[in-house]
Protein backbone atom coordinates (compact mmCIF):
# COMPACT_ATOMS: atom_id res chain seq x y z
CA UNK A 1 0.00 0.00 0.00
CA UNK A 2 2.65 2.07 0.73
CA UNK A 3 4.14 2.11 -2.98
CA UNK A 4 1.25 2.62 -4.39
CA UNK A 5 0.46 5.81 -2.07
CA UNK A 6 4.27 6.95 -3.11
CA UNK A 7 3.71 6.59 -6.25
CA UNK A 8 0.27 8.11 -6.85
CA UNK A 9 1.92 10.64 -4.91
CA UNK A 10 4.85 10.90 -7.23
CA UNK A 11 2.91 10.80 -10.50
CA UNK A 12 0.54 13.15 -9.66
CA UNK A 13 3.08 15.81 -8.37
CA UNK A 14 5.32 15.30 -11.76
CA UNK A 15 2.07 15.77 -14.46
CA UNK A 16 1.02 19.14 -11.96
CA UNK A 17 4.52 20.05 -12.71
CA UNK A 18 4.11 19.46 -16.66
CA UNK A 19 1.45 21.30 -16.61
CA UNK A 20 2.55 24.45 -14.58
CA UNK A 21 5.59 24.09 -16.70
CA UNK A 22 3.27 24.26 -20.20
CA UNK A 23 1.15 27.25 -18.95
CA UNK A 24 4.06 28.88 -17.71
CA UNK A 25 6.04 29.27 -20.72
CA UNK A 26 2.23 29.39 -22.83
CA UNK A 27 1.85 32.87 -20.68
CA UNK A 28 5.13 33.90 -20.74
CA UNK A 29 5.57 33.17 -24.26
CA UNK A 30 1.91 35.44 -25.09
CA UNK A 31 3.14 37.92 -22.78
CA UNK A 32 6.68 38.50 -24.05
CA UNK A 33 5.23 38.07 -28.31
CA UNK A 34 2.38 40.94 -27.12
CA UNK A 35 5.58 43.27 -26.03
CA UNK A 36 7.29 42.90 -29.02
CA UNK A 37 4.54 43.71 -31.24
CA UNK A 38 4.30 46.59 -28.55
CA UNK A 39 7.32 47.79 -28.77
CA UNK A 40 7.53 47.56 -32.44
CA UNK A 41 4.92 49.66 -33.11
CA UNK A 42 6.28 52.56 -30.82
CA UNK A 43 9.54 51.97 -32.52
CA UNK A 44 7.65 52.77 -35.91
CA UNK A 45 6.26 55.39 -34.80
CA UNK A 46 9.36 57.19 -34.06
CA UNK A 47 10.87 56.04 -37.11
CA UNK A 48 8.31 57.58 -39.02
CA UNK A 49 8.52 60.86 -36.95
CA UNK A 50 11.94 60.82 -37.23
CA UNK A 51 12.32 60.56 -41.01
CA UNK A 52 8.86 63.14 -41.57
CA UNK A 53 11.12 65.37 -39.63
CA UNK A 54 14.97 64.85 -41.34
CA UNK A 55 14.17 62.70 -44.25
CA UNK A 56 17.20 60.38 -45.57
CA UNK A 57 19.42 62.49 -43.13
CA UNK A 58 17.46 60.18 -40.02
CA UNK A 59 19.14 56.99 -41.18
CA UNK A 60 22.87 58.11 -40.54
CA UNK A 61 24.43 56.67 -38.17
CA UNK A 62 21.16 55.00 -37.26
CA UNK A 63 21.69 51.99 -34.65
CA UNK A 64 19.50 49.47 -36.10
CA UNK A 65 20.25 46.68 -33.69
CA UNK A 66 17.42 43.72 -32.96
CA UNK A 67 15.84 45.12 -35.51
CA UNK A 68 15.33 45.72 -39.29
CA UNK A 69 14.38 49.08 -41.25
CA UNK A 70 13.05 49.71 -45.08
CA UNK A 71 11.99 52.61 -46.53
CA UNK A 72 9.97 52.37 -49.62
CA UNK A 73 8.48 54.62 -52.40
CA UNK A 74 4.63 55.25 -53.40
CA UNK A 75 5.81 52.59 -56.29
CA UNK A 76 6.84 49.44 -54.08
CA UNK A 77 10.98 50.25 -54.46
CA UNK A 78 13.39 50.46 -51.68
CA UNK A 79 14.92 53.69 -50.68
CA UNK A 80 16.87 52.23 -47.73
CA UNK A 81 17.13 49.28 -45.75
CA UNK A 82 18.84 48.68 -43.00
CA UNK A 83 20.29 44.89 -43.67
CA UNK A 84 20.72 44.98 -47.35
CA UNK A 85 21.61 46.79 -50.57
CA UNK A 86 18.50 48.66 -51.08
CA UNK A 87 18.89 48.30 -55.34
CA UNK A 88 19.18 44.57 -54.96
CA UNK A 89 16.07 44.22 -53.42
CA UNK A 90 12.70 44.14 -55.51
CA UNK A 91 9.49 45.92 -55.25
CA UNK A 92 7.54 45.63 -51.65
CA UNK A 93 4.19 46.43 -52.84
CA UNK A 94 3.28 42.37 -52.40
CA UNK A 95 4.08 42.82 -48.76
CA UNK A 96 1.47 42.29 -46.79
CA UNK A 97 2.22 44.74 -43.90
CA UNK A 98 3.13 47.27 -46.74
CA UNK A 99 -0.27 47.20 -48.77
CA UNK A 100 -2.24 47.70 -45.43
CA UNK A 101 -0.28 50.85 -44.87
CA UNK A 102 -0.70 52.31 -48.24
CA UNK A 103 -4.77 51.15 -47.64
CA UNK A 104 -5.12 52.42 -44.52
CA UNK A 105 -2.22 54.10 -43.07
CA UNK A 106 -0.62 51.19 -40.99
CA UNK A 107 -0.05 47.18 -41.57
CA UNK A 108 0.76 44.77 -39.21
CA UNK A 109 2.28 40.87 -40.21
CA UNK A 110 4.11 38.46 -39.11
CA UNK A 111 5.46 35.03 -41.15
CA UNK A 112 7.72 31.65 -39.65
CA UNK A 113 11.15 31.25 -40.45
CA UNK A 114 11.55 27.36 -40.71
CA UNK A 115 15.03 27.75 -41.01
CA UNK A 116 15.72 29.83 -38.22
CA UNK A 117 12.99 28.47 -36.05
CA UNK A 118 11.25 31.95 -35.22
CA UNK A 119 8.68 34.51 -36.42
CA UNK A 120 9.43 37.78 -37.95
CA UNK A 121 7.44 40.58 -36.96
CA UNK A 122 6.23 43.58 -39.29
CA UNK A 123 4.65 46.94 -38.72
CA UNK A 124 4.58 49.67 -41.54
CA UNK A 125 3.50 52.94 -41.48
CA UNK A 126 2.57 55.52 -44.22
CA UNK A 127 4.37 58.53 -44.30
CA UNK A 128 2.67 62.18 -44.96
CA UNK A 129 4.84 62.18 -48.56
CA UNK A 130 3.39 58.78 -49.73
CA UNK A 131 6.13 56.71 -48.46
CA UNK A 132 6.07 53.84 -46.21
CA UNK A 133 8.51 52.68 -43.17
CA UNK A 134 8.68 49.26 -42.21
CA UNK A 135 10.22 48.10 -39.07
CA UNK A 136 10.46 43.99 -38.40
CA UNK A 137 11.96 42.06 -35.41
CA UNK A 138 12.74 38.44 -35.39
CA UNK A 139 11.13 36.96 -32.24
CA UNK A 140 12.07 33.14 -30.80
CA UNK A 141 9.49 30.19 -31.80
CA UNK A 142 7.81 28.48 -28.68
CA UNK A 143 10.17 25.40 -29.16
CA UNK A 144 13.25 27.41 -29.73
CA UNK A 145 12.65 29.42 -26.54
CA UNK A 146 12.77 25.54 -24.92
CA UNK A 147 15.61 24.62 -26.29
CA UNK A 148 17.05 27.42 -24.71
CA UNK A 149 15.76 26.70 -21.87
CA UNK A 150 16.31 23.31 -21.24
CA UNK A 151 18.90 23.41 -18.61
CA UNK A 152 17.11 25.51 -16.26
CA UNK A 153 14.33 23.79 -16.44
CA UNK A 154 16.31 20.66 -16.24
CA UNK A 155 17.74 21.92 -13.05
CA UNK A 156 14.65 22.53 -11.85
CA UNK A 157 12.98 19.28 -12.74
CA UNK A 158 16.05 17.64 -10.47
CA UNK A 159 15.48 19.72 -7.32
CA UNK A 160 11.93 19.55 -7.81
CA UNK A 161 11.68 15.49 -8.26
CA UNK A 162 14.05 15.16 -5.18
CA UNK A 163 12.21 17.10 -3.14
CA UNK A 164 8.74 15.53 -4.37
CA UNK A 165 10.26 12.37 -4.04
CA UNK A 166 11.21 12.80 -0.44
CA UNK A 167 7.45 14.51 0.53
CA UNK A 168 5.94 11.88 -1.10
CA UNK A 169 8.09 8.63 0.84
CA UNK A 170 7.15 11.10 4.09
CA UNK A 171 3.40 11.79 3.13
CA UNK A 172 2.60 7.90 2.29
CA UNK A 173 4.72 6.59 5.26
CA UNK A 174 2.44 9.63 7.61
CA UNK A 175 -0.66 7.90 6.17
CA UNK A 176 0.17 3.89 5.92
CA UNK A 177 1.94 4.63 9.72
CA UNK A 178 -1.78 4.78 11.30
CA UNK A 179 -2.83 1.42 9.51
CA UNK A 180 0.28 -0.22 10.20
CA UNK A 181 -0.26 0.34 14.01
CA UNK A 182 -3.74 -1.17 14.21
CA UNK A 183 -4.26 -2.99 17.38
CA UNK A 184 -6.53 -5.82 15.86
CA UNK A 185 -6.79 -7.43 19.12
CA UNK A 186 -8.67 -4.31 19.71
CA UNK A 187 -10.07 -3.03 16.97
CA UNK A 188 -12.33 -0.47 18.14
CA UNK A 189 -9.67 1.48 19.97
CA UNK A 190 -8.06 2.79 16.24
CA UNK A 191 -9.77 6.55 15.50
CA UNK A 192 -7.14 7.85 13.21
CA UNK A 193 -9.17 7.26 10.10
CA UNK A 194 -12.79 7.55 10.39
CA UNK A 195 -13.47 5.85 6.79
CA UNK A 196 -12.33 2.35 7.65
CA UNK A 197 -14.42 2.61 11.72
CA UNK A 198 -16.90 0.22 9.51
CA UNK A 199 -14.38 -2.14 8.59
CA UNK A 200 -12.67 -1.71 12.02
CA UNK A 201 -16.31 -2.73 13.51
CA UNK A 202 -16.13 -5.93 11.38
CA UNK A 203 -12.56 -6.98 12.60
CA UNK A 204 -13.78 -6.44 16.20
CA UNK A 205 -17.12 -8.41 15.55
CA UNK A 206 -14.80 -11.58 14.48
CA UNK A 207 -12.01 -10.80 17.30
CA UNK A 208 -14.67 -11.46 19.96
CA UNK A 209 -15.94 -14.70 17.89
CA UNK A 210 -12.35 -15.73 17.16
CA UNK A 211 -11.91 -15.52 21.17
CA UNK A 212 -15.01 -16.98 22.21
CA UNK A 213 -13.98 -20.16 19.81
CA UNK A 214 -10.58 -20.35 20.96
CA UNK A 215 -12.28 -20.22 24.49
CA UNK A 216 -14.83 -23.11 23.38
CA UNK A 217 -11.87 -25.24 21.77
CA UNK A 218 -9.73 -24.51 24.56
CA UNK A 219 -11.95 -26.03 27.31
CA UNK A 220 -12.74 -28.87 24.99
CA UNK A 221 -8.96 -29.38 24.56
CA UNK A 222 -8.92 -29.20 28.53
CA UNK A 223 -11.96 -31.49 29.07
CA UNK A 224 -10.11 -33.83 26.38
CA UNK A 225 -7.00 -33.47 27.75
CA UNK A 226 -8.17 -34.36 31.19
CA UNK A 227 -9.68 -37.71 29.65
CA UNK A 228 -7.46 -38.71 27.93
CA UNK A 229 -4.57 -38.13 30.35
CA UNK A 230 -6.22 -40.00 33.52
CA UNK A 231 -6.77 -42.97 30.89
CA UNK A 232 -4.88 -46.12 31.61
CA UNK A 233 -4.82 -46.84 27.79
CA UNK A 234 -2.78 -45.15 25.35
CA UNK A 235 -4.91 -42.73 22.39
CA UNK A 236 -3.39 -41.39 19.17
CA UNK A 237 -5.17 -39.35 16.74
CA UNK A 238 -3.55 -39.40 13.02
CA UNK A 239 -4.29 -37.09 10.12
CA UNK A 240 -5.04 -38.14 6.85
CA UNK A 241 -1.25 -37.64 6.08
CA UNK A 242 -0.57 -39.78 9.25
CA UNK A 243 0.68 -36.71 11.11
CA UNK A 244 -0.22 -37.37 14.99
CA UNK A 245 -3.29 -34.80 16.07
CA UNK A 246 -3.07 -35.89 19.26
CA UNK A 247 -1.37 -38.47 21.52
CA UNK A 248 -1.91 -38.80 25.48
CA UNK A 249 0.55 -39.62 28.44
CA UNK A 250 -0.04 -43.43 28.58
CA UNK A 251 1.02 -43.46 24.55
CA UNK A 252 3.79 -41.58 25.18
CA UNK A 253 4.95 -43.68 28.13
CA UNK A 254 4.34 -46.92 26.06
CA UNK A 255 6.55 -45.79 23.95
CA UNK A 256 9.09 -44.22 26.14
CA UNK A 257 9.27 -40.81 24.25
CA UNK A 258 8.33 -37.79 26.00
CA UNK A 259 9.12 -35.20 23.39
CA UNK A 260 6.11 -32.77 21.61
CA UNK A 261 4.91 -34.81 18.75
CA UNK A 262 1.90 -33.11 17.73
CA UNK A 263 2.49 -32.08 14.13
CA UNK A 264 5.08 -34.80 13.78
CA UNK A 265 4.39 -37.94 11.47
CA UNK A 266 3.88 -41.29 13.55
CA UNK A 267 7.50 -42.68 12.64
CA UNK A 268 8.47 -40.02 14.79
CA UNK A 269 7.09 -42.12 17.39
CA UNK A 270 7.46 -45.78 16.52
CA UNK A 271 9.23 -47.22 13.36
CA UNK A 272 7.95 -50.92 13.60
CA UNK A 273 6.52 -52.15 10.37
CA UNK A 274 3.70 -54.12 12.17
CA UNK A 275 2.46 -50.77 13.39
CA UNK A 276 3.00 -48.80 10.54
CA UNK A 277 1.49 -51.28 7.97
CA UNK A 278 -1.66 -51.73 10.46
CA UNK A 279 -2.55 -47.96 10.13
CA UNK A 280 -2.28 -48.36 6.42
CA UNK A 281 -4.65 -51.34 6.45
CA UNK A 282 -6.94 -49.84 8.67
CA UNK A 283 -7.06 -47.06 6.01
CA UNK A 284 -8.86 -49.20 3.34
CA UNK A 285 -10.26 -51.80 5.65
CA UNK A 286 -11.77 -49.57 8.27
CA UNK A 287 -10.12 -51.06 10.98
CA UNK A 288 -7.55 -53.25 12.08
CA UNK A 289 -5.56 -54.31 15.15
CA UNK A 290 -1.74 -55.63 16.23
CA UNK A 291 -0.12 -57.47 18.90
CA UNK A 292 2.49 -55.63 20.42
CA UNK A 293 5.51 -56.37 23.29
CA UNK A 294 7.22 -54.18 25.11
CA UNK A 295 9.35 -53.42 27.93
CA UNK A 296 7.42 -57.15 29.28
CA UNK A 297 4.13 -55.82 29.03
CA UNK A 298 1.46 -56.96 26.18
CA UNK A 299 -0.57 -54.62 24.41
CA UNK A 300 -3.10 -54.67 21.44
CA UNK A 301 -3.32 -51.67 19.17
CA UNK A 302 -6.97 -51.36 17.60
CA UNK A 303 -6.77 -48.77 14.81
CA UNK A 304 -9.61 -47.41 13.46
CA UNK A 305 -10.36 -45.05 10.34
CA UNK A 306 -12.29 -41.89 11.13
CA UNK A 307 -14.22 -40.53 7.63
CA UNK A 308 -15.14 -37.21 7.65
CA UNK A 309 -18.22 -36.41 4.23
CA UNK A 310 -17.33 -39.79 2.74
CA UNK A 311 -13.95 -39.23 2.88
CA UNK A 312 -10.94 -40.24 4.95
CA UNK A 313 -10.10 -38.00 7.53
CA UNK A 314 -7.24 -40.16 9.61
CA UNK A 315 -6.97 -42.83 12.42
CA UNK A 316 -7.65 -43.59 15.95
CA UNK A 317 -5.11 -46.04 17.56
CA UNK A 318 -6.43 -47.49 21.23
CA UNK A 319 -3.26 -49.29 22.52
CA UNK A 320 -4.87 -50.94 25.55
CA UNK A 321 -2.64 -53.15 28.23
CA UNK A 322 -3.72 -56.98 27.52
CA UNK A 323 -0.68 -58.25 29.89
CA UNK A 324 -2.82 -59.08 32.86
CA UNK A 325 -5.73 -60.49 30.61
CA UNK A 326 -3.26 -62.84 29.13
CA UNK A 327 -2.16 -63.71 32.45
CA UNK A 328 -5.38 -64.33 33.60
CA UNK A 329 -5.78 -66.12 30.72
CA UNK A 330 -2.92 -68.46 31.17
CA UNK A 331 -3.55 -68.81 34.82
CA UNK A 332 -7.51 -69.89 34.53
CA UNK A 333 -5.78 -72.31 31.32
CA UNK A 334 -3.15 -73.73 33.97
CA UNK A 335 -5.91 -74.25 36.47
CA UNK A 336 -8.31 -75.89 34.59
CA UNK A 337 -5.21 -78.12 33.83
CA UNK A 338 -4.04 -78.90 37.34
CA UNK A 339 -8.05 -78.93 38.43
CA UNK A 340 -8.67 -81.91 36.09
CA UNK A 341 -5.14 -83.45 37.18
CA UNK A 342 -5.59 -82.68 40.48
CA UNK A 343 -8.74 -84.30 40.67
CA UNK A 344 -7.93 -86.85 38.10
CA UNK A 345 -5.33 -88.90 40.32
CA UNK A 346 -7.79 -89.55 43.48
CA UNK A 347 -10.49 -90.75 40.85
CA UNK A 348 -8.38 -93.36 39.47
CA UNK A 349 -7.44 -94.38 42.72
CA UNK A 350 -10.74 -94.78 44.19
CA UNK A 351 -12.13 -96.31 40.65
CA UNK A 352 -9.14 -98.52 40.63
CA UNK A 353 -9.89 -100.05 44.13
CA UNK A 354 -13.35 -99.52 43.91
CA UNK A 355 -13.54 -101.95 40.52
CA UNK A 356 -10.84 -104.65 42.44
CA UNK A 357 -13.48 -104.97 45.32
CA UNK A 358 -16.60 -104.90 43.19
CA UNK A 359 -15.26 -107.63 40.55
CA UNK A 360 -13.99 -109.97 43.84
CA UNK A 361 -10.64 -109.28 43.41
CA UNK A 362 -9.86 -108.36 46.66
CA UNK A 363 -9.16 -110.74 49.77
CA UNK A 364 -10.96 -110.41 52.89
CA UNK A 365 -8.26 -109.48 55.23
CA UNK A 366 -7.40 -106.46 52.53
CA UNK A 367 -10.77 -105.11 51.97
CA UNK A 368 -10.53 -102.69 54.85
CA UNK A 369 -7.14 -101.36 53.58
CA UNK A 370 -8.85 -100.94 50.09
CA UNK A 371 -11.27 -98.93 51.84
CA UNK A 372 -9.19 -96.95 53.69
CA UNK A 373 -7.40 -95.98 50.85
CA UNK A 374 -10.83 -94.86 48.73
CA UNK A 375 -11.76 -92.99 51.95
CA UNK A 376 -8.19 -91.11 52.23
CA UNK A 377 -8.73 -90.40 48.38
CA UNK A 378 -12.23 -89.15 48.85
CA UNK A 379 -11.31 -86.72 51.79
CA UNK A 380 -8.30 -85.82 49.57
CA UNK A 381 -10.92 -84.95 47.07
CA UNK A 382 -13.00 -82.84 49.27
CA UNK A 383 -10.39 -80.82 50.63
CA UNK A 384 -9.20 -79.86 47.11
CA UNK A 385 -13.00 -79.14 45.78
CA UNK A 386 -13.18 -76.93 49.03
CA UNK A 387 -10.04 -75.07 49.03
CA UNK A 388 -10.86 -74.24 45.06
CA UNK A 389 -14.30 -73.02 46.49
CA UNK A 390 -12.81 -71.12 49.37
CA UNK A 391 -10.05 -69.15 46.72
CA UNK A 392 -12.72 -68.85 44.57
CA UNK A 393 -14.81 -66.71 46.91
CA UNK A 394 -11.93 -65.22 47.63
CA UNK A 395 -11.00 -64.36 44.03
CA UNK A 396 -14.67 -62.61 43.30
CA UNK A 397 -13.92 -60.08 46.50
CA UNK A 398 -16.87 -61.54 48.42
CA UNK A 399 -18.03 -58.19 50.18
CA UNK A 400 -16.84 -59.30 53.60
CA UNK A 401 -17.77 -57.57 57.14
CA UNK A 402 -14.63 -56.24 59.10
CA UNK A 403 -14.76 -56.13 62.69
CA UNK A 404 -12.70 -56.41 65.58
CA UNK A 405 -10.42 -59.37 65.88
CA UNK A 406 -8.29 -60.82 68.43
CA UNK A 407 -5.07 -61.77 66.14
CA UNK A 408 -3.86 -64.15 69.74
CA UNK A 409 -7.27 -65.45 70.25
CA UNK A 410 -7.19 -66.86 66.64
CA UNK A 411 -3.83 -68.64 66.89
CA UNK A 412 -4.81 -70.35 69.81
CA UNK A 413 -7.55 -71.59 68.18
CA UNK A 414 -5.21 -73.01 65.35
CA UNK A 415 -2.29 -74.20 67.33
CA UNK A 416 -5.03 -76.47 69.90
CA UNK A 417 -6.76 -77.55 66.45
CA UNK A 418 -3.50 -78.47 64.46
CA UNK A 419 -2.05 -79.92 67.76
CA UNK A 420 -2.88 -83.49 67.32
CA UNK A 421 -1.56 -83.24 63.69
CA UNK A 422 1.44 -82.23 65.02
CA UNK A 423 1.52 -84.51 67.45
CA UNK A 424 1.10 -87.60 64.51
CA UNK A 425 3.94 -86.11 62.57
CA UNK A 426 6.04 -86.20 65.90
CA UNK A 427 6.50 -82.04 65.31
CA UNK A 428 6.59 -79.89 68.89
CA UNK A 429 4.05 -77.32 68.29
CA UNK A 430 3.92 -73.81 70.42
CA UNK A 431 2.35 -70.32 70.90
CA UNK A 432 3.24 -67.37 72.38
CA UNK A 433 2.51 -63.98 72.42
CA UNK A 434 -0.15 -62.10 73.76
CA UNK A 435 -3.88 -60.18 72.98
CA UNK A 436 -3.97 -57.76 69.75
CA UNK A 437 -7.06 -56.48 68.26
CA UNK A 438 -7.22 -55.65 64.54
CA UNK A 439 -9.72 -54.68 62.08
CA UNK A 440 -10.28 -58.07 60.21
CA UNK A 441 -12.62 -60.60 58.88
CA UNK A 442 -11.95 -63.83 61.60
CA UNK A 443 -12.85 -66.15 58.85
CA UNK A 444 -10.30 -64.74 56.48
CA UNK A 445 -7.35 -64.21 59.70
CA UNK A 446 -8.41 -67.84 60.62
CA UNK A 447 -7.36 -69.05 57.22
CA UNK A 448 -4.34 -67.37 57.23
CA UNK A 449 -3.42 -69.00 60.60
CA UNK A 450 -4.24 -72.26 60.03
CA UNK A 451 -2.67 -72.36 56.68
CA UNK A 452 0.46 -71.36 57.54
CA UNK A 453 0.32 -73.48 60.95
CA UNK A 454 -0.90 -76.08 59.06
CA UNK A 455 1.95 -76.10 56.30
CA UNK A 456 4.45 -75.59 58.95
CA UNK A 457 3.77 -78.79 60.72
CA UNK A 458 3.27 -81.40 57.45
CA UNK A 459 6.33 -79.84 55.78
CA UNK A 460 8.93 -80.19 59.07
CA UNK A 461 10.94 -82.94 60.04
CA UNK A 462 10.78 -85.47 62.81
CA UNK A 463 12.03 -84.37 66.13
CA UNK A 464 11.18 -80.69 64.32
CA UNK A 465 9.60 -77.61 65.92
CA UNK A 466 6.93 -75.16 65.36
CA UNK A 467 7.02 -71.75 66.75
CA UNK A 468 3.97 -69.20 66.49
CA UNK A 469 4.45 -65.62 67.45
CA UNK A 470 2.53 -62.98 67.95
CA UNK A 471 3.80 -59.53 68.36
CA UNK A 472 1.91 -56.02 68.97
CA UNK A 473 4.06 -53.35 67.25
CA UNK A 474 3.50 -49.41 66.42
CA UNK A 475 1.42 -49.51 63.46
CA UNK A 476 1.25 -53.63 62.84
CA UNK A 477 0.21 -56.91 64.78
CA UNK A 478 3.02 -59.12 63.21
CA UNK A 479 2.07 -62.93 62.89
CA UNK A 480 5.41 -65.36 63.03
CA UNK A 481 5.16 -68.71 62.00
CA UNK A 482 8.53 -70.43 62.51
CA UNK A 483 9.49 -74.27 61.35
CA UNK A 484 12.52 -76.07 61.22
CA UNK A 485 11.51 -78.14 58.09
CA UNK A 486 12.83 -78.86 55.17
CA UNK A 487 12.74 -74.86 53.55
CA UNK A 488 11.90 -73.53 50.50
CA UNK A 489 14.98 -73.01 47.53
CA UNK A 490 15.58 -69.48 46.58
CA UNK A 491 14.10 -69.91 43.36
CA UNK A 492 11.08 -71.16 44.28
CA UNK A 493 9.98 -68.55 46.92
CA UNK A 494 8.73 -66.68 44.63
CA UNK A 495 6.30 -68.96 42.88
CA UNK A 496 5.23 -70.80 46.32
CA UNK A 497 2.03 -68.42 46.02
CA UNK A 498 0.58 -69.63 42.90
CA UNK A 499 -1.85 -72.58 42.48
CA UNK A 500 -0.97 -76.05 42.83
CA UNK A 501 3.32 -75.36 42.96
CA UNK A 502 4.30 -77.37 44.68
CA UNK A 503 8.12 -77.50 46.26
CA UNK A 504 8.56 -81.08 46.58
CA UNK A 505 5.67 -82.92 44.89
CA UNK A 506 5.92 -86.56 46.17
CA UNK A 507 5.95 -84.92 50.05
CA UNK A 508 2.86 -82.75 49.17
CA UNK A 509 1.30 -85.91 47.97
CA UNK A 510 2.00 -88.24 50.96
CA UNK A 511 0.83 -85.20 53.48
CA UNK A 512 -2.51 -84.59 51.52
CA UNK A 513 -1.47 -81.21 50.34
CA UNK A 514 -3.48 -79.43 47.43
CA UNK A 515 -1.43 -77.37 46.37
CA UNK A 516 -3.33 -74.35 47.13
CA UNK A 517 -2.36 -73.63 51.00
CA UNK A 518 -0.39 -70.40 50.32
CA UNK A 519 -2.40 -69.52 47.41
CA UNK A 520 -5.65 -69.23 49.68
CA UNK A 521 -3.36 -66.80 52.08
CA UNK A 522 -2.23 -64.67 49.73
CA UNK A 523 -5.67 -63.76 48.69
CA UNK A 524 -6.95 -63.92 52.16
CA UNK A 525 -3.83 -61.45 52.93
CA UNK A 526 -4.63 -59.02 49.81
CA UNK A 527 -8.29 -58.59 50.89
CA UNK A 528 -6.64 -57.82 54.78
CA UNK A 529 -4.32 -55.44 52.90
CA UNK A 530 -2.08 -57.43 55.35
CA UNK A 531 1.96 -58.00 54.01
CA UNK A 532 3.72 -61.43 53.66
CA UNK A 533 7.02 -61.85 54.19
CA UNK A 534 9.03 -65.46 53.54
CA UNK A 535 12.57 -65.95 54.91
CA UNK A 536 13.88 -69.61 53.94
CA UNK A 537 16.96 -71.23 54.44
CA UNK A 538 16.75 -74.94 52.63
CA UNK A 539 17.43 -77.74 55.49
CA UNK A 540 17.06 -75.31 57.96
CA UNK A 541 13.47 -73.98 58.03
CA UNK A 542 11.37 -71.41 56.81
CA UNK A 543 10.12 -68.52 58.78
CA UNK A 544 6.11 -66.91 57.51
CA UNK A 545 6.07 -63.25 58.47
CA UNK A 546 2.40 -61.50 58.35
CA UNK A 547 1.57 -57.72 59.36
CA UNK A 548 -1.83 -56.90 59.62
CA UNK A 549 -3.00 -53.19 60.35
CA UNK A 550 -3.80 -51.98 63.42
CA UNK A 551 -6.37 -49.28 62.03
CA UNK A 552 -8.86 -49.65 59.20
CA UNK A 553 -7.18 -48.36 56.13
Amino acid sequence: MTKRIFKFICGFVFCLYVVIIAVTVSIFYDNLRANTKNELKIETTIAAQGIERSGAAYFDDLNTDGYRITWVNADGNVLYDSSSDAETLGSHLDREEIKQAFETGFGESSRYSDTIMSKQYYCAMLLSDGTVVRLSRSHDSVWLMLIKLAYPIAYSSIAIVGICVFIAYRISKQIVKPLNEINLDEPMKNKQYKEIEPLLSRLDQQQRSIRWQELELKRRQDEFNAITYGMKEGLILLGEDHTIVSINHAAQCIFENDRYLVGSPLEDLTSLPEILSTVEKAKTEQTDSVRLERSNRVYQLDVTAIRSDSAHAGEVILIKDVTDKEQAEEMRREFTSNVSHELKTPLHSISGHAELLVNGLVKDEDKTKFLEQIYAESKRMIRLVEDIIHLSSLEENADFVMEQVDLWACVRESVVSLKEDAEHANVFLSADGSSVIIPAVPRLVNVIVHNLVDNAVKYNKPQGSVQVIVKDEVNFAVLYVKDTGIGIPYESQQRVFERFYRVDKSRSKSVGGTGLGLSIVKHAARILNAKIELRSTVGEGTTMIVKFEKEKN
